[in-house]
């Protein structure tokens, strides 16, 4: 018999490869995924300061129309002193100008 080297196991080395291919996938697939559950943590925190905003907007702009119909009852001497005549007038002429017609 001549000296041949030990023919190797195509089996094994297919089976060896199949694995290493499987570990590759999931190690991109989980990487894909950390990255796609960071982007929709940024978005997440993104969206939350803009509804904070928004609710801050808009108890401000309630604020203001509390303040506005106060002033309008002062203007027409419904309610409050004289003192506060001139400071309610410039708010009625503010709030028409930005708050009631932003477009002007």
């Amino acid at each position: 018999m001549e000296n041949t080297p030990p023919k190797k196991n195509k089996f094994k080395i297919y089976l060896a490869l199949a694995i290493l291919t499987l570990i590759l996938a999931a190690i991109t697939y989980g990487y894909y995924l950390k990255t796609k559950v960071e982007s929709l943590k940024t978005e997440k925190a993104f969206l939350s300061e803009q509804v904070t905003n928004q609710v801050n907007a808009t108890i401000m702009l309630d604020s203001l129309k509390s303040e506005y119909i106060r002033c309008q009852k002062v203007v027409t001497q419904e309610q409050g002193k004289f003192a506060e005549f001139e400071y309610c007038k410039g708010l009625i002429k503010w709030f028409d100008t930005n708050i009631s017609n932003p477009q002007k």
